[in-house]
């Protein structure tokens, strides 16, 4: 039958419109983050100098000492020494990570942690991480042994027992050091780098590079060596995905070793 009207047709239903996926968690590209990275390397240096500065004219003050020569100002800052690093190395964390959170800020996506890389690990990355720790270790210990023994880390210092607290000598460098450093290279540095064109190798190179020129007061072998252990701690935190095996095994190195100088060994 049919009638003045057109046929019906079937209504068709739009094609359902996808909600856009949310934008990508930024990170500082690698100029920026190199960039960044040598700000707050000149900043702590700085503050380095400051507190230095501080700590002696304190102690040239309450003591009333006269300097006759250059000798007697680094003979005080011998005497020290210890509690000059300790003091440092604290003011130096807050300070860095203090910087770091300001610039992560500038960035939309990813939390403060996040963007560092604190996320969980399991039982096997840590147990690989100390396999690489303990290999880096022997190594290490040949090198020097054939090299005819390393360089006095502390160049002359005498750090443990120009501290005045030894506490503060052990917090610094076993705890708050590795946490920082880690925290400054393979955490904010290695974020920026792990996704420009430097990629993987590059990224493991220009960070252990950069980690290992901040220990210009070592012997160039150690330097080298701190290179090399620098390149484990970055294969580690690319692996685990996590900061926290770098910092752990980073913070057992430094016992040992500050164990072992305490010793006299």
């Amino acid at each position: 039958m049919t009638g003045p009207f057109p046929p019906t047709v079937p209504y068709e239903l739009p094609e359902p419109i996808e909600p856009a996926p949310p934008p990508a968690p930024e990170v500082w590209g690698g100029w920026a983050t190199f960039g960044f990275g040598l700000v707050i390397l000149v900043v702590t240096l700085i503050v380095q100098v400051v507190i230095g500065a501080i700590l002696l004219t304190a102690y040239v003050v309450a003591e009333q000492v006269t300097f006759t020569s250059i000798d007697a100002f680094w003979d005080l800052f011998r005497e020290n020494a210890g509690i000059i690093l300790g003091v440092s190395v604290v003011a130096n964390a807050v300070i860095g990570i203090g910087l770091m959170y300001l610039i992560i800020r500038g960035r939309r996506g990813l939390g403060f942690w996040e963007y560092l890389g604190f996320r969980r690990t399991s039982l096997k990355v840590l147990g690989l991480s100390f396999v690489l720790f303990a290999v880096f270790f022997g190594i290490n210990a040949l090198v020097e042994t054939y090299a005819g023994g390393a360089e006095d880390p502390t160049i002359g210092l005498d750090l443990y027992d120009t501290s005045r607290w030894p506490v503060l000598v052990w917090l610094a460098l076993c705890v708050v050091g590795p946490l920082y450093e880690e925290i400054w290279v393979r955490g904010f540095m290695f974020a920026g780098f792990i996704r420009s064109r430097l990629a993987l190798s590059g990224t493991l190179v220009v960070t252990s590079l950069f980690w290992a020129i901040q220990h210009i007061q070592y012997s160039w072998l150690s330097i080298g060596m701190i290179f090399v252990f620098g390149l484990a701690l970055g294969y580690i935190r690319y692996r685990s995905g996590s900061i926290w095996p770098a910092i752990i095994v980073h913070a057992i190195n430094n016992t040992i070793a500050l164990a072992l100088l305490t010793a006299g060994v």
